[in-house]
């Protein structure tokens, strides 16, 4: 096979120089292998599957050294922080009971896996088991698969019977919290991959109970077109249907593109805080 080194600067050590680069920036060697056509970069220190970077290796282009001398490859690109987080919820005998799947891919397995490995499957599972202390969880499953990271697990909480129940239909993979604090910013916002993310909640409406409260569909263009987030809900009879999408393409942004992109991600945040509210039929 035909492959060459490429010498990098990494995310902490600062970015180079597009046009003239000094040699003294760079601090990291990584390769880049020809098959046909296709060039895969790979770093043997990290454990990533041909084609991938570790995210620190991210940074803008390195410098592919060959016979003829060298040129500046691009990085960035080959990958990105893909998740699919399916819910169901149904009440059962006064209980609320929730079926959450989780399908990590790419850059999302990779961070879900290495925090698996260095936690161990006990304390992993302790880890996600402290988000829900107000929840008995039970059938937790974790299975590394050929193209992801699937994780399985159960819910249960008490409820009073009242005539109101109120549900939040997103439990896992919301930030609750905005990305960003400052209000304005001088630096750049550079990402090292894209984002896709789809959320999905099925609440089994029970015999009985009806909507009361149902939210309004909207969505999210950032005005560059770099990133998108909708909210859909779908009504069908005896079920509700809520789905969240989020995908970022454009990866970095100028300090004069920072106010709408920490709007995008102050409204984005607040789907976490969606209540579905059922109502006893009178």
């Amino acid at each position: 096979l035909e492959a060459y080194p490429v010498i990098l600067s990494t995310r902490g050590n600062g970015v180079l120089h597009p046009i003239y680069p000094n040699f003294n920036d760079f601090n990291y060697v990584v390769s880049v292998v020809k098959i046909g056509k296709e060039h895969y970069l790979c770093d043997a220190t990290a454990n990533v599957p041909l084609g991938l970077l570790p995210p620190r290796c991210l940074n803008g282009s390195g410098w592919m050294i060959s016979d003829n001398g060298g040129t500046m490859f691009p990085l960035k690109g080959a990958g990105a922080d893909v998740s699919t987080v399916v819910t169901t919820m149904r009440v059962v005998d006064k209980k609320l009971e929730v079926d959450v799947a989780l399908m990590d891919k790419e850059y999302s397995a990779l961070r879900v896996l290495d925090d698996y490995v260095k936690k161990g499957a006990d304390k992993f599972q302790e880890a996600l088991q402290a988000r829900y202390v107000d929840w008995e969880f039970s059938d937790f499953n974790f299975k590394p698969e050929r193209n992801g990271i699937r994780q399985n697990f159960k819910l249960k909480k008490d409820y009073d019977g009242a005539d109101m129940i109120y549900i939040q239909p997103f439990l896992y993979g919301l930030a609750s919290e905005p990305l960003f604090k400052r209000d304005s910013r001088m630096a750049i916002v550079d990402f090292p991959y894209g984002s896709q993310h789809n959320f999905s909640t099925v609440i089994e409406i029970p015999e009985g109970y009806e909507i009361e409260r149902f939210p309004e569909d909207m969505a999210y263009l950032l005005s560059n077109k770099g990133a998108l987030f909708t909210f859909k809900t779908l009504d069908g009879n005896d079920r509700v249907t809520l789905s969240v999408t989020f995908t970022m393409k454009k990866l970095t942004y100028t300090p004069q593109e920072y106010p709408e992109l920490k709007d995008f991600f102050d409204r984005f945040a607040e789907l976490s805080k969606i209540v579905v509210v059922l109502k006893k039929k009178v």
